[in-house]
């Protein structure tokens, strides 16, 4: 997807960059994307903020998504992309959004 089209509510080259936001985006640097973000079919961002800061501040014209617009199935995808976030993130740097 282009990344121009994905809507958040504010502009991604303006969010803080926190120690969680360095330590995703040194992964992505070493290893590329894994992890796709999730958007909404209207584009809305549901998960995948640390990348699509990544993908804006480095250029990037496209990103890997998936298109999720029921709830739970997002809340379930979070959960496995967490997951994934354990084998390179200490504990405290997980995050995992209440419903």
């Amino acid at each position: 997807m282009r990344v121009a089209d994905v809507k958040t509510g504010s502009d991604p080259r303006h969010w803080a960059i926190f120690e969680r936001q360095k330590r995703i985006h040194k992964h992505i640097a070493e290893n590329g994307m894994i992890n796709p973000i999730v958007v909404s079919s209207n584009n809305e961002l549901q998960i995948g903020g640390c990348r699509l800061q990544y993908a804006v501040l480095n250029g990037w014209e496209d990103i890997p998504a998936i298109i999720i617009d029921d709830l739970d199935e997002v809340r379930q995808k979070q959960k496995e992309m967490a997951m994934f976030e354990y084998t390179f993130l200490s504990e405290k740097f997980i995050e995992i959004k209440g419903a």
